[in-house]
């Protein structure tokens, strides 16, 4: 039997963000929908704006958030869509 690149099986070297909310919500089973409704619920409710900017692509506005994460997390929304959260 040969031993060349052809036979050999693919290796994963590195996983995508894509992949792995993928992976929460099919095999974990959790409800990615809720939690896009909560994280949009936590930035409109939100009642301090940390940063306010334009940008060439757009306005961005950061926000630390209300409810019951109140100051507990930032999340940052470009044009009207959360791009990214963090630990305050």
């Amino acid at each position: 039997m040969s031993n060349n690149s052809s036979n050999k099986e693919p290796v994963a070297h590195s996983v995508s963000d894509h992949a792995i909310v993928r992976y929460a919500e099919r095999v974990l089973g959790i409800n990615i929908i809720t939690i896009r409704l909560n994280m949009m619920s936590e930035f409109n409710r939100s009642e301090m704006i940390v940063k306010q900017h334009t940008t060439s692509e757009g306005i961005v506005e950061e926000r630390t958030t209300g409810g019951p994460f109140k100051g507990q997390m930032g999340l940052v929304c470009k044009d009207g869509c959360i791009v990214t959260c963090y630990n305050t």
